[in-house]
């Protein structure tokens, strides 16, 4: 019975101690002999190369960036950066994916086909940005392809110092986007952006530093340049970094991008997704600019080029958004009623009425060997067929019909006639097929049959 009472009492007190323990914070520091996941994971989460650790965002120490080709799929790229790298935790998963990468390398001007595969690669290489997340700390590691400027250990950083937002800011420079104002005076080392802040570069642990090229043009509005730069220090180790300059354009542009873009809105340094933009969209380029996670934005506006340039308007892109060649746009009238298609070539059941006005990107895309316009601002293509008409001859004398039984005049086309003919035929009434020809208005029919081409 004793015994009995002894156990009893005995877990009275555990439950009575396990009870003060849900009700009373532990002191974690306090307790030497207590770990906690979180206290073990908050910042023992690294990237290592041949087992170095590596600090946060760093350029992956090598001699030349990885062998890369034209073909090459995304994911070959990814399973090659990956396989580089390890982490402190080894339960710990790099998170980076296929679509995330996609996104990367686009925004560095590698050129996709539609299945993923590296179609172009820029003469400057590119960077594969690997993400590692555990217990809210993430980790990044950078991994060079091609061309793109490697770091050797304990070179020097090649820095850019600016204000922003009240605060001196210091990044490494390399990958970053800057933006000027066509006409202004341009210096690789110490130059003055669009939003009139200066930025002046450095080289960290006393370095000096040269300029390797610059191919910035202020005097081309809307164009594109690229500056290299190398930091050395005393001990003769060196790290070279580039990073390009987007002159400002004036007046309505054309969203160059490849199908469409995120634009955003900033508030005390944060940004949140906006309104999208597709490629095509009419848009002016603000003066404006800042550089937020090494992000570049700028200030842009569909409405005019004085809301662009307005503190009240708070729509910006990403600056790399802005980069892709200023799309050319053409007004023309859809003949023949015309379907709408995807970029690869499928119907979206939808339709664009005959004799509809219709802005479109002058380029013609060829899709599956058949030619298409696409539709400014939307992802939507048609049949040039259907815009431009295709041209025929005639084999035989032909005259030109309103309807079935009522020709539209008493003109009579001759024979070896070129005549421009739009889109399918069309079965009338009397069960024979005419094209709609050049010179049809909403009004004034003109048909021709079928059977009197070529």
């Amino acid at each position: 019975m004793k015994q009995v009472l002894k156990i009893m009492l005995t877990a009275a007190s555990l439950l009575s101690t396990g009870s003060m323990l849900l009700c009373t914070p532990i002191n974690v520091k306090a307790a030497s002999n207590v770990s906690t996941t979180n206290s073990l994971n908050s910042d023992n989460l690294y990237f290592l190369f041949n087992g170095q650790k590596l600090a946060d965002n760093a350029v992956l120490p090598m001699e030349k960036g990885v062998a890369v080709s034209n073909g090459d799929s995304l994911e070959k790229v990814l399973t090659t950066a990956k396989s580089l790298v390890s982490l402190s935790m080894p339960n710990v998963q790099i998170t980076t994916n296929v679509s995330e990468l996609r996104g990367q390398v686009q925004s560095q001007n590698v050129l996709l086909d539609n299945s993923n595969n590296i179609a172009q690669i820029p003469s400057a290489g590119f960077y594969v940005t690997l993400t590692a997340r555990n217990n809210g700390q993430v980790v990044n590691v950078r991994v060079p392809f091609g061309n793109a400027y490697t770091v050797t250990q304990n070179a020097p950083e090649v820095q850019v110092s600016f204000e922003q937002n009240n605060a001196t800011q210091k990044l490494n420079v390399n990958n970053l986007i800057f933006q000027i104002t066509s006409g202004s005076k341009f210096h690789p080392l110490n130059f003055v952006g669009s939003n009139k802040v200066q930025f002046k570069l450095s080289a960290s642990n006393n370095g000096t530093l040269t300029v390797d090229s610059d191919t910035v043009d202020p005097s081309q509005p809307g164009s594109l340049g690229q500056v290299k730069v190398t930091a050395t220090n005393s001990q003769g180790q060196k790290s070279t970094s580039s990073f390009e300059v987007y002159v400002m354009p004036q007046g309505m542009q054309r969203l160059g991008v490849d199908i469409w873009t995120d634009s955003y809105r900033i508030s005390d340094g944060r940004v949140w997704k906006n309104e999208q933009l597709n490629r095509g969209d009419a848009i002016y380029v603000g003066n404006d600019t800042q550089i937020i996670n090494k992000v570049s934005y700028t200030r842009i506006s569909t409405k005019s080029q004085e809301d662009a340039n307005s503190s009240s308007n708070n729509t910006w892109i990403k600056t790399s958004d802005l980069v892709h060649k200023n799309v050319d746009a053409v007004t023309k009238r859809v003949m023949h009623e015309a379907l709408i298609y995807d970029s690869i070539g499928g119907s979206k059941l939808r339709k664009i009425p005959a004799f509809k006005l219709m802005t479109f990107e002058k380029k013609i895309y060829v899709i599956k060997n058949v030619k298409y316009y696409k539709v400014i601002n939307a992802p939507d293509y048609i049949k040039a067929a259907n815009v431009d008409g295709t041209k025929r001859t005639l084999k035989k004398n032909a005259y030109i019909y309103a309807t079935s039984n009522r020709r539209a005049n008493k003109n009579v086309l001759r024979k070896g006639t070129k005549i421009t003919t739009y889109g399918n035929s069309y079965k009338f009434k009397n069960g024979k097929r005419y094209y709609r020809i050049e010179g049809a208005t909403k009004t004034q029919k003109r048909y021709v049959r079928v059977t009197n081409f070529k």
